[in-house]
């Protein structure tokens, strides 16, 4: 069976793999259910096993579906991704 991770990026492009080596709809049901920490990590994606290229992404990220891991989180630490905070 294929796993794939769950990536939390920050925008500064600092990231945590919150879930490891887990099934495609697991990492997705945690990231809908992230809780509190999307406040620091509010960009999410799944990633193939090696935590290296970009299996799934979600909204203006899409177009990063195939590339690598650390190229997105340049762009995101460039500030091409806006985010809201709700407060």
């Amino acid at each position: 069976m294929k796993t794939y991770n769950l990536v939390c990026i920050a925008p500064d492009g600092d990231h945590v793999t919150d879930q490891r080596d887990k099934a495609f709809d697991v990492c997705i049901k945690a990231s809908e259910d992230m809780g509190s920490k999307w406040y620091f990590y509010p960009f999410h994606v799944v990633t193939t096993q090696s935590n290296m290229t970009v299996a799934d992404a979600f909204g203006d990220m899409e177009p990063f579906i195939g590339k690598r891991l650390k190229t997105l989180k340049k762009v995101i630490a460039s500030g091409a991704f806006n985010y809201l905070l709700e407060g």
